[in-house]
């Protein structure tokens, strides 16, 4: 619907700092693109979570709680959030809107995870919606201080 630009803007997780300078609240992100800014991004944000800039489904997702013992198995880049306990606990919200109007919704929930190990695969349900947007993806998470996060 949006073409490819809109695609490759999307393919890559850099561009929830675009909606953070839209004003956006959102899980705060740092950028890495080697090794040493990565290891110094996860000590900022013990513990951090991981994520290849490029992918989707959980693939590659390494949850760090020691950023000098853990050492990264694909060659990057990547993104490094901190550990949102409410998407470990309740999972995030995606909405899906197509034509100004939200027509589904799923709920990515978590599974258990060991201390430096890739994320395993979510389990997922959907649901319809109602509503008027032409495409969008929106990712939302409870955060403490009550207010939902792209």
């Amino acid at each position: 619907l949006h073409g490819a630009d809109v695609f490759r803007w999307n393919t890559d997780k850099s561009y929830l700092l675009d909606l953070a300078a839209a004003g956006l609240v959102y899980v705060p992100t740092v950028l890495a693109d080697d090794p040493v800014e990565l290891r110094a991004a996860i000590g900022r944000s013990l513990p951090a979570v991981v994520k290849p800039r490029v992918g989707a489904g959980g693939a590659g997702i390494v949850l760090v709680h020691d950023s000098e013992a853990w050492l990264p198995v694909d060659e990057g880049p990547w993104v490094v959030q901190p550990l949102v306990s409410s998407v470990m606990d309740e999972g995030e919200l995606s909405v899906f809107v197509m034509a100004g109007r939200p027509i589904s919704q799923l709920r990515k929930v978590a599974m258990s995870m060991s201390p430096g190990s890739a994320a395993p695969r979510r389990a997922a349900w959907s649901s319809r919606l109602s509503t008027s947007v032409r495409y969008a993806r929106a990712v939302f998470v409870d955060n403490p201080r009550s207010r939902p996060m792209c």
